[in-house]
């Protein structure tokens, strides 16, 4: 019976820790955390806000791209995102105004943005919350 209470014990866990998932950033410098701006931007989405990052899976960007927008996308539920392929569906960047890859774009009712990687090829959070307040507060009002 004791084998049993265990296995149970551990069932249970796991559908607890699958239902309720943690993560903390155990880093120095928190670099897997959100900054408080970007945290107070994404707390007053009050419209659905989609962003599509217009680039090919094996670009060098895409896997750091995707655990940014991945944490973003956790903190709100009206953000969405997904990776689209401008060379296989030009029909989805003609929606986005994109002409070229390598392009993080934004779409938020009728407003749009885009937002072109830093030098080094690669998107960071301040990017990232500057094209949100594009498309959510024209003009880049601050929360």
């Amino acid at each position: 019976t004791g084998t049993l209470v265990f296995a149970a014990l551990l069932v249970a866990l796991n559908v607890l820790a699958a239902r309720f998932p943690i993560s903390w950033d155990a880093t120095d410098a928190r670099v897997y955390t959100l900054g408080d701006k970007t945290l107070s931007v994404l707390n007053h989405l009050d419209k659905p806000v989609e962003l599509a990052a217009f680039m090919a899976a094996g670009d060098r960007g895409h896997g750091g791209l995707d655990a940014l927008l991945a944490r973003y996308a956790a903190k709100s539920r009206n953000l969405t995102y997904r990776f689209v392929d401008p060379e296989t569906d030009p029909q989805e960047a003609d929606k986005f105004g994109v002409t070229r890859p390598g392009v993080l774009a934004a779409r938020c009712g009728n407003e749009r943005a885009q937002a072109d990687p830093s030098p080094s090829g690669v998107f960071d959070e301040g990017q990232v919350t500057t094209l949100l307040l594009k498309v959510t507060r024209p003009g880049g009002n601050q929360p």
